[in-house]
């Protein structure tokens, strides 16, 4: 048997609660319940579009909008007039947010490490790190999914970035690593969605943050000692405080301002025990051509530094990995060949898609048919819902392994410059995950799961 400990794609409808007439109201894109049942949501916004392609939110001091249509969504994703950095003043906070121009410095700098081509060679790896993990995960015929999935994206994602033989030294540091990308994400998550209002200022909240901020100072201080400016531009305590609601995480969960020093100084640990190499070609894995781009001043430290933590991010993918057992389990099973389980995967990642949106910030106004995207708006596009616009899948929320290319799942990775670097390892780890259920165990039953329902995805 398999359970699920938290896979995000499962539909439970717990009641027939409807979307109001008009502006979709901010409490939709906020109330867990409506994520358990994402797909009603999302079919049900593709019937308010019919008249305008772009959907105000109600209920928010900003201008807010959602776009759900597969085509606007593409569209917008490429949209020079718009920014995927929240912030007007572009401050950094990882490689899919960076201004245009440094961002290609660094993506042009990874993607050869990326390409499916490449890969694949290490794929072999993935299914023996999925054999290797899975023993201490299960309990009798009861699989922890989740447990397991972590551990297996984490474990890959350092086989691509160190290279698998200095990775094979650094497996102690999968569950730590794991922990601290969870903390972040509960800092972070606002930044992809609308997020909570902060806690009233005059309010137990503010001691205790100021509490927190007090223990988190010495690590802090260290952190700082060691990076120097890039230290400063990372932590940004000018701007981190802030009351807006994208920076909500941070009040939520003042507790987790340690983690954030004692992360980025262990980056640092990965980052300096890494060779340097003399010419960038010569590096052989992401984190050295890194090096070499500090070392040789086209990349500054603290780009670097922020870009190592956005490859190493772990539950989106995981919850990827998730919803593929899922589907395994609940699913007409697919033959255990590369053609039919690339299919399988490319049907899971458009209909379960781990990222259901992707935020765009308006920096110049733009016409959309009858609506008009002031600059300074905030536009979520809903890569859930574009993948099952009706205009463009037939029986959009089927299940039908086979209706896409194997290379093409929807706008779940994104699409044009900022299209998702780590997509070809996402999707060759979940084929040999299939590949090793499938081959291992005679029947998958979901015996409990839940969804992910308290992250800002």
């Amino acid at each position: 048997g398999v359970a699920a400990g938290a896979v995000i794609g499962i539909l439970l409808v717990r009641s027939q609660k409807r979307i109001s007439i008009g502006p979709i109201p901010v409490q939709d894109l906020l109330d867990p319940e409506i994520r358990d049942k994402h797909i009603d949501w999302n079919q049900q916004v593709h019937s308010l579009s019919r008249e305008s392609a772009a959907l105000e939110v109600g209920g928010i001091e900003e201008p807010t909008y959602v776009v759900p249509g597969y085509y606007r969504v593409r569209e917008l994703l490429q949209e020079p007039r718009m920014s995927s950095n929240p912030y007007a003043d572009e401050r950094l906070i990882a490689l899919n947010t960076m201004a245009k121009p440094r961002h290609a410095v660094v993506a042009k700098l990874l993607n050869r490490f990326y390409r499916y081509r490449d890969i694949r060679r290490i794929s072999d790896e993935f299914l023996k790190t999925a054999e290797t993990l899975c023993e201490p995960c299960l309990s009798g015929d009861r699989l922890d999914v989740m447990t397991w999935a972590r551990r297996v994206h984490m474990s890959n994602t350092l086989k691509v970035l160190l290279g698998p033989p200095r990775a094979a030294r650094r497996t102690a540091l999968i569950d730590p690593l794991i922990q601290f990308n969870d903390d972040m994400v509960k800092l972070v998550a606002p930044l992809g969605g609308v997020g909570l209002p902060c806690p009233p200022l005059f309010s137990a909240a503010t001691p205790r943050m100021l509490y927190h901020l007090c223990l988190a100072l010495p690590d802090t201080l260290r952190f700082l000692q060691r990076a120097g400016l890039a230290g400063l531009e990372i932590t940004r305590p000018d701007l981190t405080l802030g009351r807006g609601r994208q920076g909500s995480g941070v009040w939520r969960f003042p507790e987790l301002l340690q983690q954030v020093p004692k992360y980025f100084m262990l980056l640092m640990d990965l980052f300096d025990e890494s060779p340097t190499p003399n010419q960038e070609d010569a590096a052989t894995c992401p984190i050295e051509a890194l090096k070499f781009a500090v070392t040789a001043g086209e990349v500054t430290l603290a780009e670097a530094l922020v870009t190592i933590v956005q490859l190493m991010v772990n539950m989106t993918s995981a919850n990827a990995i998730g919803n593929l057992v899922h589907r395994l389990a609940t699913e007409k099973s697919p033959e255990c060949k590369d053609a039919e389980l690339e299919a399988f995967v490319s049907e899971v990642l458009r209909l379960d898609a781990p990222l259901q949106r992707n935020p765009r910030r308006v920096t110049e106004p733009i016409s959309m048919g009858t609506t008009t995207l002031p600059a300074g708006a905030q536009v979520l596009l809903l890569l859930g819902a574009a993948n099952t616009d009706p205009v463009v899948f037939p029986d959009p929320t089927a299940f039908q392994p086979g209706r896409l290319a194997p290379e093409d799942q929807g706008v779940t990775f994104g699409a044009g410059p900022h299209y998702c670097l780590g997509a070809s390892l996402v999707k060759l780890e979940m084929r040999e995950v299939a590949r090793l259920l499938l081959r291992d165990f005679d029947r998958l039953e979901v015996q409990e799961n839940r969804r992910v329902r308290d992250v800002d995805v």
